[in-house]
Parts: structure tokens; sequence; C-alpha cells
């Protein structure tokens, strides 16, 4: 046999074989897609439709399918139906799937992972929606690309598009938002977003100061919104293990002014959420570190917030169940099953620790940390005794309040509420307020009042307040108060 005949032959096989896969992939995917639709739609029904609470329906379908050999044409619909008046918006989809193993545009960019198909999909125009084509200057509202391996992990780079529109009742200016993930169909998995500016404007009833109703015109404003979240699947549906960052340069929420209307512009610069989960064996510890690097409102500097929480020991079926038991749309049924499975998950003796809670300004910082491990103790039994003791392995709270530091939030406030010498006023309210606390053992000062502290400790069964014994009949009086007070 000739060289030139054997390499013929052997292309030739490749052909065939390509050409198989492309047949085998575009049946698989006519036969796969209805999968996806219906588990879209119970992801639907399980989450939009029971926020919604009988006022509005949502649901995608699917309106055409047609294969051919090299590609399948798909057309759907996401329908949202107010249930008032039946009215409806239709967002219509168009996609063109290509047909695995090797489709042509995979092959001309070099890509020659193995997928079931590669799709491009685009929002088309319908009547409902012809102000949404308007805001977008005619580019697709939405447009994507995907590609679904023969396991069902889904890739995708999608783009929303820049929204430039305004009415007398609403306007809207923003970037593209930029979504890429790599998910399995739980859509557990890599993903990331990116915003770079949003402003909106809406109408907003309020009351003036005689508490006459007004409408006001609300701005928000976001900036440099990114998204990171890297999750992987575990043994419970609902408890993905991994990191979460999300990050906002800034959130501008301004009020236009308005006759007797005092108008409120509060400003978050550098607002973080630094999530991390970790699921091992039958447990689930969950790491919240919630951070605002500037806190301003009309103009006065609240400072800086830290709020940092973890959650452990926590059980991760009945974490599984609670999750769970709001996909549930009856109501009642519902309620019952997040109360079995709350007990479930305190029974597991899990812990909370607040570490810490931080407002830090120019001044100096006031913070509050919290250590809690709850007991394997009945809590329904414990409670109807009035043995709140028992309900804890672990309990402590402390916490530390700067003067200087809580004078400046007391004067910002009292600028606010348009107090008279309010830096006279906040001087005076913090040491009657400090002096009570003393008095009252709450508060210990050991450096001439230039810092006060409070520790609140179980020990021994018995639970102490800065050294003191607290009389069981006080004990649930002095954590409610401990608790609600804050600094």
């Amino acid at each position: 046999m000739k060289k030139s005949s054997l390499a013929l032959g052997a292309i030739a096989v490749l052909v065939a074989a390509w050409a198989g896969g492309t047949w085998y992939s575009g049946k698989a995917l006519e036969q796969k897609y209805p999968e996806y639709i219906a588990l879209a739609n119970e992801r639907v029904t399980s989450g939009y439709n029971n926020v919604a609470h009988g006022n509005y329906h949502l649901e995608i379908k699917n309106t055409k399918l047609e294969r051919g050999f090299f590609s399948t044409q798909i057309e759907d619909q996401v329908i949202i139906t107010d249930l008032k008046d039946n009215s409806q918006l239709i967002l219509p989809f168009k996609s063109t799937a290509e047909h695995g193993p090797l489709p042509l545009s995979r092959l001309t960019s070099l890509k020659l992972m193995p997928v079931l198909a590669d799709a491009h999909s685009e929002m088309t125009e319908d009547p409902s929606i012809s102000e949404v084509f308007k805001a977008s200057k005619g580019v697709a509202p939405y447009s994507g690309d995907f590609s679904i391996s023969y396991s069902g992990q889904i890739k995708q780079n999608s783009t929303i598009a820049a929204f430039d529109y305004s009415n007398e009742q609403f306007s809207i200016n923003s970037t593209p938002i930029y979504i890429e993930s790599d998910t399995n169909q739980e859509g557990v998995g890599l993903l990331k977003m990116r915003l770079e500016k949003w402003v909106s404007t809406l109408q907003v009833d309020e009351f003036n100061e005689r508490y006459q109703p007004i409408t006001v015109n609300r701005t928000l404003t976001f900036n440099n919104v990114t998204l990171n979240s890297d999750l992987s699947p575990t043994d419970f549906k609902y408890v993905p293990s991994g990191k979460q960052r999300f990050d906002i340069g800034l959130i501008s929420i301004a009020d236009a002014a308005a006759t007797d209307y005092a108008a409120e512009n509060i400003e978050l610069k550098n607002v973080r959420f630094d999530y991390d989960t970790n699921v091992n064996a039958q447990f689930a510890d969950y790491r919240l570190n919630n951070s605002i690097e500037a806190l301003s409102i009309n103009g006065e500097n609240f400072g800086q917030i830290d709020f940092n929480l973890n959650l452990g020991h926590l059980a991760a079926a009945e974490l599984n169940q609670v999750v769970e038991a709001f996909t549930n749309p009856d109501l009642e049924q519902q309620q019952a099953q997040l109360n079995e499975a709350g007990l479930k998950l305190l029974q597991q003796q899990p812990t909370l620790a607040i570490q810490p809670l931080r407002l830090k300004n120019s001044a100096g910082e006031n913070q509050l940390t919290f250590d809690l491990v709850f007991s394997k103790a009945d809590q329904q039994a414990a409670l109807m005794q009035g043995k709140i003791l028992s309900l804890f392995d672990k309990l402590e709270m402390n916490a530390n309040v700067n003067r200087q530091s809580a004078q400046m939030l007391m004067t910002s406030s009292a600028k606010l509420d348009g107090i008279e010498n309010p830096e006279q006023y906040a001087e005076s309210e913090l040491n009657q307020s400090l002096e009570e606390a003393v008095q009252q053992k709450m508060l210990v000062s050991n450096d001439n009042g230039a810092n006060y502290q409070s520790k609140l400790i179980l020990e021994n069964g018995e639970l102490k307040l800065n050294g003191e014994v607290i009389p069981e009949e006080s004990i649930a009086q002095t954590l409610l108060f401990m608790f609600m007070g804050g600094f």
C-alpha cells in the first residue's frame, strides 16, 4: 500500500470518527436539553417563585429545538407573569449550539478538549421588553458563549450590555457586566463577575418633616463591583465548600432635595465580603469577614466597620435540610421542616464567634468579641425550666469602649440630628452614660476613663459580669441587655 493511500485512509478514518462524534453529540444534546430546561424550572420554582409569594410566576420555556448535522438551533423564553392581572414580560433567547466532540469554532481556535456542544446565545426583542432594547441602544441586552462537557460541566463567558435610559420615573446608566463561570449543573464551581459602574435613579415614597407623604428621587450608585467565587461540591447538595469574595468600591444612596424633607446621602467605600466555607466529614465551618472601610452619612464620617463572624461545627446534613426547606412552596410545611432541622442543628453543639465587631475612626476604636458553644442539653426542656446557662458549654463576651472614639461618633450623630452645640452635647451624654454604666458595674476602667471594658463569662456554671456573679433570676435580663445594647 502506498504511503499516500495510507495517509488518505487515516484522514478518512479521522473524518468519519469526527462526523460520527458530531452526530452523536447532536443527538445527545437533543435528548439532554429538555433535562436542562426541567432543572432550570425546578430551581426557579424553588427559588424565585417561592420568594415572590404568589405575586409573580417565572417560567423557562423551550419554543424551538431544531437539530442539524453540525449544529442545533434553539429558542427559549423566560416568562414573568404578574398574577394580579396576568400581564407578562417575555424575554426571548436564540442560541446556536455547535455539536461536539470538536466543534469547528473550537478547532479554529485550537481548543482540542472534546465537548458535547459549544453555543452562542443572545436575548432577542419582544414587544413586552422594547424599553430594555432602547436602554441598551439596540445591542442584545444579554449575550453569552457556552460549552457543555459530556459530564454536564458548563463553561460560560457572558455579557450584560451597558444601559443608558431615562423617563419621568426612572433612569439608569451603567457599564457592561461581565460574567465568567465553570460550574456543574447545580451552579457549583468557579464564578467571576465584574461591573465598573451602575447609576440608577428611581422614585420612592417618603414622609416629610410634617409627616406628609411625598415622592423623592433617590439615586443608587455602585462602582467597581467584583465577585470571585470558587466552590466545590460536597456530599450535601446545598452545602458546597470553598471561598467567595465580593468587593464594591463605592455604594452611594443620595436623595434629591424636596420641600420640608431632610434628604439623606449615604456613602460606603470599599465594602468587602470575604467568605470561606470548609466541609469536613459531617460538619461545616464558615468564616464570614465583612468590612466597610469608610461610612459617611450626609458628610459626617462614621469611620471603619469590621464584622467578622465564625460559625462552626454545623451538622452538614441538618444544614442542608434547613436550606432545602426554603424550596418547599407550602409555608406551613416549610416552617415545620425549619423547626425540626434547627433543633437538630443545636443538638450537635454548633459554635458562634464574633472576632470582632469593630468601629474605628481617627480617635480610636470600639470593639466587641463574642464566643459561644452550645451544649448537648435539651434546649426546649432547659428553657421551660429556666435553666438558661445549661444551654451553653462556653459563653464569653468582651467589649472595649474608647472614650474619644465614642465621643466622635456621638458628635457626628448629634450633628445629623440638628442638635445645637453637638460637641458639648455628645460629651455630656457620653459622660452620663459611662458614669451610669460604671455605677451599675456594667463597665470598668483602669486608665482614668480613657477606655472602658466589660467582660461577661460563664465559669463553673456561674455567669459573671466583670468578676461579679449574676443572680440566676437576672441572667435572662442581663443577656438581653448585653446582646441588644451594643456599645
